[in-house]
């Protein structure tokens, strides 16, 4: 779902951005910090179709 999870990690940047100033670190890393954050629960799909064969659905990981 890489399709939600990264325009919302952008959006949340954006919005701490505009709302937290000084920003302790530049904007362009809080938004890439915050778009992997975002895509984070996505990594379980390497887990999901290289290691387990897709047996398990992927929303049963701890991880997502």
């Amino acid at each position: 779902m890489i399709t939600a999870h990264a325009p919302s990690g952008y959006i949340l940047a954006r919005q701490l951005i505009a709302r937290w100033q000084p920003l302790p670190i530049p904007a362009r890393a809080a938004i890439l910090i915050a778009m992997i954050g975002a895509l984070a629960p996505d990594f379980d799909m390497i887990y999901f179709y290289l290691v387990d064969a897709a047996q398990t659905h992927h929303h049963r990981y701890f991880t997502h």
